[in-house]
């Protein structure tokens, strides 16, 4: 409205600059049109001129006015870039200091420069917001910039099996298949598995086949992987193929080349990264071990009847049997296998590195470990299902998945222009923007140690219970691990179950993004934990006063520490 305003008060006043030629009632349409010409004529360089000053006039307010727009909803940079490495030193020493700083300067989301990349961290209730908002935030996206499995499936794979790609239309045969069958109720089908796979891994593991009162010294990171790697074989490929060794060690090898592809994809041009990973890194080797094993395996419960009644189900049984795709083909075995690499991508580490967590904080804690054995012992029979129900084993769980929570993860991207705390309460942070396509991540450790999302459980005194044998005890700080945190005397609902998800535990996610197969990790963990200090001491290699701190990359990636323990043979 800016334009034609001034435009019509500039001619107004050019017409009435010439007292001859107003316009009036008594005048003829003719002398009228000569008069307009004539002012024209004769003022024709003052038109033109305030015609050129009006136009950059009112793009100087418009620039000025989008201007002072960005500024007020740009996401702040907090201090400390640097040229090129933006704040990736800061993230390498400390990411949790870094994000403290970020919160002081910014508030509850502030932005970091990964490179020359600008990466948006969420804190506080704005994670939940990410969280409960899928259409907003593509979590799979971002999950593929920190483990990129496609690519690197495409990049080492293509040349023998190219797959299509994904129909939105179409199940999932990872999420879908986990989600609709991995459920609490359905995990008792994989109990006899998951006992004969830690029996069989603990057979092969030579290190661990101990006399009774023999001590050994024995690094965690390969041992653990096996066992995880062959209960998983059993439960995800089924019996006929599971006990396949080549199989197995391909499983524990995969995880481990795709995070050095995620390092070469983020660092280094793709066609450099391309190349090293197909000469270097390349999944090539354990993909044709999966097909070998796999193919011929799902082909016959296709083609021969009956032949999957002989087998209880496993994952690739069950991935047959989800709907076909939108245009009515079913899924090739090759495809299944390929699916099956996923699970086992997405699965095993974690699970291995929750599992050696466990045993650091048992081998460094002797009291409790000799609390844990005799819940154990006062079981009928040490089954999954069995174990599954002791509270302190699930509390001692559930605090490590809170501890040892990642510092920066649950890697999102907008799918739009997000504006994240519109409401009335928020009104400081309203304005803030997230553009489209951004990389969004959330500090998930500095909310589990928020005391306004930990109030229940960081209560200066309160009740809790072993088997009704009831104490009172004063809960230990939130920085702090403490495996009594979650046995409360109020069922609450199951809601301080280690699966349990909320804002006091986002390790596995919240609402659509929750991961489905966390039911059957805390299975597997619990089981084998229990299984291991039955039968072993653990002790650690060095003193308690110079206990090894967990290792971190760049605050994406938490790892235990690669010191090993002491295992001696308890009976």
């Amino acid at each position: 409205m800016l334009f034609p305003s001034a435009l019509a008060n500039t001619f107004s006043y050019l017409w009435n600059q010439d007292g001859n030629i107003v316009p009036t009632s008594s005048s003829s349409s003719i002398l009228q049109k000569e008069a307009f010409i004539t002012c024209i004529r004769k003022r024709r360089h003052l038109l033109v001129a305030a015609t050129v000053f009006i136009i950059i006039s009112s793009l100087y307010k418009l620039r000025k006015r989008i201007s002072q727009k960005q500024r007020r909803t740009e996401v702040k940079l907090i201090s400390g870039t640097l040229p090129c490495v933006g704040h990736l030193l800061e993230l390498y020493h400390d990411p949790d200091t870094l994000i403290n700083r970020g919160k002081h300067e910014a508030g509850p989301i502030f932005r970091i420069k990964v490179g020359n990349m600008d990466v948006y961290v969420l804190t506080g209730p704005l994670i939940q917001e990410m969280l409960h908002s899928p259409r907003r935030f593509n979590g799979y996206a971002g999950f593929q910039i920190i483990m990129p499995i496609e690519r690197a499936l495409k990049i080492s794979y293509e040349h023998k099996f190219k797959t299509s790609p994904p129909n939105p239309r179409d199940k999932d045969p990872v999420g879908y298949t986990v989600r609709e069958n991995f459920k609490p109720c359905n995990l008792g089908m994989f109990s006899t598995r998951i006992q004969q796979g830690l029996d069989q891994a603990l057979d092969d593991l030579q290190e661990l086949d101990l006399k009774s009162r023999e001590k050994k010294i024995i690094k965690l990171k390969d041992t653990v992987s096996w066992i995880v790697s062959q209960v998983s074989c059993l439960c995800l490929a089924g019996t006929h193929v599971g006990f396949n060794k080549e199989l197995v060690y391909a499983m524990t090898r995969l995880a481990p080349k795709i995070s050095k592809t995620a390092l070469m994809l983020s660092f280094f041009p793709n066609w450099i990264a391309e190349r090293v990973i197909r000469q270097c890194i390349s999944l090539e080797k354990e993909l044709d071990v999966i097909m070998d094993s796999l193919v011929p395996e799902l082909e016959k419960m296709q083609q021969t009847s009956g032949y999957n009644q002989q087998h209880k189900p496993s994952f690739i049984s069950m991935v047959l049997n989800i709907p076909p795709k939108y245009n009515g083909e079913p899924r090739t075995p090759k495809e299944i296998a390929i699916a099956f690499t996923k699970v086992a991508l997405g699965s095993i580490d974690t699970t291995r590195d929750i599992v050696i967590f466990i045993l650091y904080e048992l081998a460094y804690n002797p009291a409790l470990t000799q609390e844990l054995r005799t819940e154990i012992k006062k079981l009928d029979h040490q089954t999954p299902e069995k174990v599954n129900e002791i509270r302190l084993l699930d509390s001692i769980l559930r605090e490590v998945l809170r501890c040892k929570a990642i510092s920066l993860t649950l890697l999102h991207k907008t799918t739009q222009d997000v504006n994240l705390a519109p409401s009335a309460s928020s009104s400081t942070y309203e304005q803030n923007i997230i553009p489209r396509d951004s990389l969004v991540i959330a500090a998930i450790n500095d909310a589990h140690t928020d005391p306004t999302f930990m109030i229940e459980t960081s209560s200066s005194h309160r009740t809790t219970s072993i088997d009704s044998n009831r104490f009172t005890y004063t809960p230990l700080q939130l920085n702090q691990f403490d495996p009594y945190r979650y046995l409360l005397t109020t069922d609450d609902n199951n809601r301080w179950e280690s699966t349990s998800i909320g804002p006091e535990l986002l390790t596995f996610g919240l609402s659509a993004h929750a991961c489905p197969g966390r039911y059957f990790a805390a299975f597997q963990v619990k089981y084998i934990v229990a299984e291991l200090i039955m039968r072993y001491n653990i002790s650690p290699t060095i003193d308690s006063d110079k206990r090894p701190k967990d290792r971190q990359f760049l605050g994406l990636t938490r790892t235990p520490p690669d010191i090993p323990l002491v295992f001696e043979r308890f009976n």
